[in-house]
């Protein structure tokens, strides 16, 4: 017999007074978003609840997210179910730092080690205390030990990838991770493994733990760069301000080495800040930062880039606080030809006439610019004295 409100067998011989099951009756795009908000176990244990329920926990929307997480990305094979790709995927990575943990705790020789070791049999041969025979060897033990270490700081690298993997999706932890990084920096001089924590730590925007690390754990070189990754991700975010205190905090007075990531880190911010018209913190990066001691950036190219923006067409402030850098250009500089059309839409026509007229002997082009210009901006009597004026200076005939 079935229930006649909701079809299901009873014992009941057809009484409607049992418990009916309103799931069955739900569709599948209403009944996959409550499954979402489970965990995976949860998911798992819905599975073999009846066979429906099992259809749908198998369903490929759920998995999804974690198959973008564990980074699996062929195609699904016939008869192969997301959920059963996932479990192989983890047991697999869960394997792996089965195998791999053990040798965190591996005593090994550091490079200095093995100088030290080389130089003491080649000494002894040269002492002839050692024959040629023992000295082969000696060598050859040297280089099985170094080749072993190679090998096992490879593993390394790969049971950190898992353990970041297995951490994304709840299976392991931050911990792991910076013992990884650890081993790596202090038994094989390797400093990627706490670059991959600064990235996993800035994926979860936690930008004070990766700051901390940067300083803590990293030489200057790697610190520069993984200090750019940080304040990339935050101009990403638009958290412009905040990305600008980490520059400052961070900034080195000298050495070239962290200039470096200094450059690409003010280009972000004014490359940003200009499309979010954020002129404001243009304004305070030229003011408070030496940006001609950064290796291609420029403060004079700032300016232009600042007061070429239509919005600030009618900013005399602004103009006015600058109009000094502009009219000071070096001779020979390529952006005198972005300037004068900055000092003309700001109408300062006597500071394009003198800007043009002590740099046209060391740019035959500057009068050209001079008038075109002007017949931009329809000042046709300022137009018409540079066409007279080039038509009698005899460097333009």
């Amino acid at each position: 017999m079935y229930c006649n409100i909701c079809g299901d067998s009873t014992i009941n011989k057809g009484e409607n007074n049992h418990l009916h099951n309103p799931v069955k009756h739900l569709a599948d795009e209403a009944f996959l978003p409550i499954l979402s908000f489970l965990s995976t176990k949860a998911v798992s244990a819905c599975s073999r609840v009846s066979r429906e329920w099992k259809r749908l926990s198998e369903d490929q929307t759920l998995w999804s997210p974690l198959e973008t997480l564990l980074k699996i990305t062929a195609p699904l094979k016939e008869g192969e179910s997301p959920r059963s790709r996932v479990s192989q995927k983890v047991a697999g990575l869960q394997g792996c730092v089965q195998e791999v943990d053990p040798l965190l705790s591996r005593e090994v020789k550091t490079a200095r080690d093995f100088d030290i070791e080389h130089f003491e049999i080649s000494f002894q041969y040269k002492m002839s205390t050692l024959s040629q025979e023992d000295y082969q060897k000696s060598l050859d033990k040297l280089a099985c030990e170094a080749f072993d270490k190679v090998a096992v700081q490879e593993k390394l690298q790969k049971g950190l990838a898992a353990h970041v993997l297995l951490r994304r999706v709840g299976l392991s932890a931050y911990d792991n991770l910076e013992k990884y990084a650890s081993c790596l920096s202090e038994k094989y001089g390797q400093e990627n493994g706490w670059s991959v924590v600064v990235v996993e730590r800035v994926r979860e925007d936690e930008f004070d733990t990766a700051e901390t690390i940067c300083n803590t754990h990293l030489s200057a070189r790697e610190r520069g760069r993984n200090l750019e990754i940080i304040i990339r991700k935050l101009c990403v975010d638009k958290r412009l301000d905040e990305a600008f205190a980490l520059y400052k905090r961070n900034r080195c007075e000298e050495g070239k080495i962290e200039k470096y990531w200094e450059e690409d880190a003010i280009n972000n911010l004014i490359g940003l800040a200009t499309s979010l018209k954020r002129y404001d913190l243009i304004e305070t990066i030229i003011d408070e930062i030496d940006l001609d001691s950064l290796p291609g950036v420029s403060r004079l190219h700032a300016i232009i880039q600042l007061l070429e923006e239509e919005d600030l067409s009618g900013d005399m402030r602004l103009f006015r606080k600058y109009q000094q850098d502009l009219l000071t250009i070096p001779a020979e500089d390529y952006a005198l030809h972005f300037v004068i059309p900055i000092l003309i839409k700001f109408g300062d026509i006597a500071g394009a006439w003198e800007l043009a007229l002590s740099n046209r002997d060391n740019d035959k082009l500057v009068l050209y610019v001079l008038r075109n210009e002007f017949e931009t901006a329809e000042l046709f009597e300022e137009m018409e004295r540079v066409k007279e004026m080039i038509a009698r200076d005899p460097l333009f005939k």
